[in-house]
């Protein structure tokens, strides 16, 4: 999660603008994993002062699911 939320902090800083983000969740996540994602997007820890903040990063979250992969198999163009 610290590296997602290193990405977040740099797409937040080329688009300071924006409050929505989107997850796409495949088949199986664990519930927890999915509020610790949305957690990491939503808001970023900073030190300020003598404590904490949470800065905001992405605070409107949408959840869908994620598009079903192929099999390798089905991904492998077929040779004339």
């Amino acid at each position: 999660l610290s590296g997602l939320q290193t990405l977040m902090k740099n797409i937040k800083a080329e688009h300071p603008d924006h409050t929505s983000i989107s997850l796409l969740a495949e088949d199986g996540i664990a519930y927890a994993d999915l509020i610790s994602v949305m957690d990491t997007v939503r808001t970023l820890p900073m030190r300020s002062g003598g404590g904490w903040v949470q800065v905001e990063l992405f605070p409107n979250v949408s959840i869908g699911d994620a598009p079903k992969s192929k099999p390798a198999s089905e991904n492998v163009e077929s040779q004339p």
